[in-house]
């Protein structure tokens, strides 16, 4: 019994001993990874994209935010980088703050709410998801706003402005407004590919209830013509 114990003792010791080591060597190399070196390049970096953003040249801003763009986990990882595009965004005039926009925009997904929330308040509007705030503002406005909304997207479409026209469908599937649906499907089966998705993303966010056909967005149109229409109607 005590040689029982005994070999017990001595195998928790090894043990104990064993991830103190582990510990010890594992530990610093760890810590070297997450510390200072990497903090200090990084603060190196936007300190550098910044002054290229105080010089006011197009062609260094344009650089910049093309780097800016290809190391966006770098950029995007603290608030420090959007919130000086959008403060230099504030003081410049177009294209440069269109540019600058379009970056923040480009990368809205990475921005967190505290500083979409900031940037929003820097610009008294969403600049970050313009179509999003149109696209409310249409809502609230009842049958005259979804009448403009109507006439927007038709100009956009005769005009081809076909990325505005896919963002304002995109942003009428992310604003939960049913009345947008009978819009949308016009849209269907579109000849411009990524307009007719955008149409199908509406309906996958809003139409579930009445029972699509979601595979595809010409599948979708025929459903809401021979279906879908009457049973909006009837809610």
């Amino acid at each position: 019994m005590k040689t029982m114990h005994a070999k017990h003792l001595m195998l928790s010791l090894r043990l104990t001993t064993a991830l103190v080591l582990l510990a010890t060597v594992a530990l610093p190399a760890l810590e070297t990874e997450l510390k200072p070196g990497m903090d200090k390049e990084r603060r190196a970096t936007i300190a550098r994209w910044k002054g290229s953003l105080a010089s006011g040249e197009q062609a260094a801003i344009e650089k910049t935010l093309a780097e800016a763009t290809q190391q966006a986990s770098v950029a995007f990882g603290m608030s420090d980088w959007p919130q000086a595009v959008a403060e230099t965004a504030a003081k410049e005039k177009s294209p440069a703050r269109e540019l600058l926009l379009g970056h923040l925009r480009q990368h809205r997904s990475l921005i967190n709410e505290a500083t979409r929330k900031w940037i929003n308040e820097l610009f008294k509007s969403d600049v970050l998801d313009p179509s999003g705030e149109q696209v409310r503002q249409w809502s609230k406005a009842g049958n005259e706003g979804m009448t403009a909304a109507e006439k927007t997207m038709t100009q956009a479409a005769e005009a081809e402005r076909w990325s505005a026209l896919t963002g304002l469908l995109d942003a009428a599937a992310r604003c939960g407004d049913k009345r947008y649906l009978p819009l949308a499907a016009g849209y269907l089966g579109h000849a411009n590919g990524d307009v007719s998705k955008a149409a199908l993303r509406v309906f996958k966010a809003h139409a579930k209830g009445l029972g699509p056909d979601l595979r595809s967005p010409k599948l979708c149109r025929i459903w809401w013509l021979q279906t879908g229409k009457a049973l909006f109607k009837a809610q």
